[in-house]
């Protein structure tokens, strides 16, 4: 039996593919260390984590331009279609399981309620704000991660009315999209971002300019000449240490951390596209993570399952009391997210996509560029 794998496909950056799996981890570590907080309020949650959120935003906007030709060869009508069939499938069906929990076993969740409205609002990605006192009226789906699908929604909207405003001419779409996205950052703000007084206000999330960023990375990416290995792996390893720095109250302040977050990830993606490009999933590392990318979309979101039925465990096996408890703890909780995200992609996502696909557009597949070609 032969250990070595195809080649992937001409075009496919798979180091974006890689930092995909890393924003998802990121991600998943911080809900874990949430689950300490809430049994230990003097527990340091490393909030800096949430900056596989800015990462993931702006490998969205990066691979919106990128997948579509700068805006000049995809049709606004042909653009949703392909983002509802890679987006709803998935999240449907995981919003489907926790609405089936609140109605036969609303006793097991511990930070969510049953409201027909919210209910509502969340399979059609609009933003209310979530029921459960322990969320605070904030604008947070049936699936608490899901508000930054909602904003991924969003820009897909506003990047089909960038591709409707620009026909084919390169640049005019990104151009237009740039220009609403900041336009509503800048009017729109009625409060802190994950805090707004109304569903405007939840979109003028200042997030929105990681998209914008990632737009006009593709750009930079495809017609600039790639700097030297030395300096694309020097930018990586400092935007590394900016994310890792930059904490701050990410989530209601847009101050120098914010900022100094979203510049990092623009630079760690950069590098990351720039230092794979086309190349090869062999090695058992390489194979991991680009599982792990592969697989991102249903671990960020399968996540609100296994994090919380982990957390469950930990207090059954006394894992919160003592630091030696709390490794294990994150380091089996990572393990069960990371299984749990595979396992709903494999016999989840994978098949519902596509098989939605062939419903809705008929004939051969495209050729993915970035993984399964999604924002997430």
């Amino acid at each position: 039996m032969t250990t070595e794998t195809a080649p992937v496909p001409r075009g496919e950056l798979v180091g974006v593919q890689y930092l995909r799996g890393l924003a998802a981890a990121m991600v998943v570590l911080l809900h874990l260390t949430g689950q300490i907080a809430r049994r230990d309020p003097a527990f340091a949650v490393p909030y800096g984590l949430g900056a596989g959120v800015d990462i993931f935003f702006v490998i969205s906007g990066f691979v919106m331009a990128y997948s579509t030709g700068e805006g000049a060869a995809m049709g606004p009508g042909r653009f949703l279609l392909r983002r509802l069939v890679r987006i709803v499938p998935l999240y449907w069906a995981v919003s489907a399981v926790m609405l089936a929990i609140l109605l036969l076993a609303p006793g097991v969740t511990q930070s969510a309620r049953l409201d027909w409205s919210h209910v509502l609002r969340s399979f059609l990605f609009l933003p209310a704000p979530h029921p459960h006192p322990a969320n605070g009226g904030l604008f947070f789906p049936l699936i608490v991660p899901g508000w930054t699908i909602n904003l991924e929604m969003f820009f897909y909207l506003v990047f089909a009315a960038g591709l409707a405003l620009g026909g084919r001419r390169r640049l005019v779409p990104l151009a237009g999209t740039s220009a609403i996205l900041v336009a509503v950052v800048l009017l729109g703000a009625d409060g802190p971002p994950m805090a707004p007084r109304s569903a405007m206000g939840f979109y003028a999330n200042p997030r929105l300019f990681e998209f914008v960023g990632g737009m006009w990375l593709a750009v930079a990416f495809r017609r600039l000449p790639r700097p030297p290995l030395a300096v694309l792996l020097t930018a990586g390893a400092l935007a590394a240490v900016v994310l890792a720095l930059a904490a701050g109250d990410g989530a209601n302040a847009v101050g120098a951390a914010f900022w100094s977050r979203a510049a990092a990830s623009v630079v760690l993606v950069y590098a990351g596209a720039c230092l794979t490009g086309p190349t090869y999933r062999t090695g058992p590392a390489h194979r991991m993570a680009a599982m792990l990318g592969d697989s991102s979309y249903s671990l960020y979101l399968s996540q609100t399952f296994t994090v919380s039925a982990w957390g469950q465990v930990g207090t059954r096996l006394g894992l919160f009391d003592g630091g030696a408890g709390r490794v294990l703890f994150l380091a089996g909780g990572m393990v069960a997210a990371a299984a749990g995200g595979w396992l709903c992609w494999r016999f989840v996502e994978r098949p519902v996509t596509a098989a939605t696909r062939r419903a809705v557009e008929p004939g051969p597949p495209s050729r993915p560029l970035v993984g399964a070609e999604s924002g997430r």
